[in-house]
């Protein structure tokens, strides 16, 4: 009686364990940049950057301030704005992608 008990019970933390290994692997899966367009675009972007020897954050900073104080639409922006995931490389990558050509000022 006492080693079917003890079966059941393995049996019951084997399951318990393989259910958590898929529920961490399901969340792992979702938050991937396979699955997660936004997510891959950020990577890509902050890697672009990180690359880079030749930017200076602080000077990058300041930049991006101006920017967004010149552009409060840019600095709203769930994504290239001030909250934005990118921080202030959102401001040099919103003006690389559209604000060049919507003749806005950088770097004053």
């Amino acid at each position: 009686m006492n080693d079917k008990k003890a079966t059941v019970r393995a049996t019951r933390m084997v399951v318990a364990v393989y259910v958590v290994c898929l529920v961490v692997f399901a969340i792992g899966l979702v938050r991937s940049p396979v699955i997660d367009h936004a997510l891959n675009q950020e990577r890509i972007v902050l890697n672009k950057h990180a690359r880079s020897d030749l930017i200076d954050v602080e000077r990058e900073r300041r930049f991006a301030e101006t920017y967004w104080d010149l552009n409060p639409d840019v600095a709203e922006h769930f994504y290239f704005g001030r909250a934005g995931a990118l921080g202030p490389f959102g401001a040099r990558e919103h003006y690389d992608r559209h604000g060049r050509l919507e003749e806005r000022p950088w770097g004053r």
